[in-house]
């Protein structure tokens, strides 16, 4: 029991110490941290492989509040088709996301081909187009 508490206690005290930010910052010893002072330089011990899924999973469900927020039709969309549009938003970020008007609208009104088609029409496609290539395969399964 002391040991908990003795946690709990060492975890506060480095709160207090270290503040926290939520974005990466330079230490006072020059290494890239973050969090509670979470040193993510090559020196350091970096993220774990379950750190880094918990992150992820973390971010996926913010991706899909997001667009359900945005778009009140995400919900009744087919499987495949939420899942473009949750990994395109996850990776580009929702304002990037937002950018492709004409495919949003397209998905909107279920007309999967010409989304597809937005897909394959843009720099995205052309910078990513083993993924753009697998997304319009999905989406194309629902017309």
């Amino acid at each position: 029991m002391a040991v908990i508490y003795i946690l709990e206690e060492v975890i506060e005290n480095l709160k207090t110490e270290e503040g926290f930010s939520r974005s990466v910052y330079t230490d006072t010893l020059g290494y890239e941290t973050i969090g509670y002072g979470r040193n993510i330089s090559t020196t350091g011990p970096g993220i774990t492989e379950a750190e880094a899924e918990h992150l992820l999973e973390n971010d996926v469900e913010t991706t899909i509040l997001e667009l359900d927020r945005s778009f009140d039709w995400f919900k009744n969309k087919p499987r495949d088709v939420q899942h473009v549009m949750i990994e395109m938003c996850f990776q580009l970020g929702l304002s990037q996301f937002l950018r492709f008007r004409q495919m949003i609208s397209a998905l909107s009104e279920s007309n999967y081909s010409e989304a597809a088609k937005e897909i394959e029409n843009s720099k995205y496609y052309r910078q990513v187009p083993a993924r753009a290539k697998r997304y319009i395969k999905l989406s194309l399964i629902n017309i």
